[in-house]
C-alpha cells in the first residue's frame, strides 16, 4: 500500500492511497482519486482486460489491456471503501474504470459489486468508464449505477481540462436516460 497527501487547489488536504492487489474477477486494483467522481473525489475500482477491438490509441491506462489473474474479494473492497467513507466529508462516490469494467469476462463482478455497494452504503453514488454507449448497454449490467462517462477515447477530439476527456464522450444519467454537459474540472486554468 503506499500513502500520499495531496492538496487540492482549495487547500483541502487529502490522504491518496493504492492498494495493489488483484481483484474480483480481473479487478486489478483500487486507489483513490480527486476528479474521477465526475470532478469530485472516489474510490476507483480499476479492472483488467479490455474488449474493444481497436483500442484507444493513447489509452489512459493501456496497462489494464490485457486480463489478470488475481482476485479481491468484496470484503477487501468493503474495508477499503468504509475507510474511506469514515474519514471523507463529502459524498461518498465510487467509479468503476478499467481495462473494461462491462468485457463480457468483468460484467457479473460488476453486476455484484455495484449491487453490494449500493445494499451497504446508503448515499453512494457509483459511476462507470466505458468505451461503449448508452446503445451498447444493457440495463441489467447498470442498473445500480448514477451515472457513466461513456465512448472512446480519442486523442484528436481532446477538450482539456474537462471531462470527458474527449468531445465525442459522454456523460450519461443512467436513471434519467440522459446525456449530461461536460463538467470543467477544478484547478485548470484553461
Amino acid at each position: 500500500m503506499i500513502f500520499n497527501l495531496h492538496t487540492t487547489d482549495e487547500g483541502e488536504l487529502y490522504l491518496f492511497l493504492i492498494f495493489y492487489k488483484g481483484v474480483i474477477c480481473n479487478l486489478y486494483y483500487v486507489d483513490f482519486s480527486l476528479t474521477n467522481g465526475l470532478g469530485k473525489p472516489s474510490i476507483s475500482i480499476y479492472y483488467s482486460g479490455c474488449d474493444i477491438p481497436t483500442k484507444c490509441k493513447d489509452c489512459h491506462n493501456p496497462e489494464l489491456w490485457k486480463k489478470q489473474k488475481e482476485a479481491l474479494t468484496y470484503e477487501e473492497i468493503y474495508k477499503k471503501v468504509k475507510w474511506y467513507k469514515d474519514f471523507q466529508k463529502e459524498k461518498l462516490r465510487v467509479s468503476f474504470l478499467g481495462g473494461e469494467p462491462l468485457a463480457s469476462y468483468n460484467v457479473d463482478s460488476v453486476i455484484e459489486i455495484s449491487k453490494r455497494l449500493k445494499e451497504d452504503f446508503s448515499n453512494i453514488e457509483l459511476i462507470l468508464y466505458s468505451w461503449r454507449k448508452p446503445e451498447l448497454i444493457e440495463e441489467e449490467w447498470v442498473k445500480y449505477f448514477d451515472y457513466g462517462v461513456l465512448g472512446e477515447f480519442k486523442m484528436d477530439s481532446l477538450q482539456e481540462g474537462f471531462l470527458p476527456a474527449s468531445k465525442n464522450q459522454i456523460i450519461y444519467d443512467f436513471k434519467n436516460k440522459e446525456a449530461l454537459p461536460p463538467i470543467k474540472l477544478k484547478g485548470d486554468k484553461k
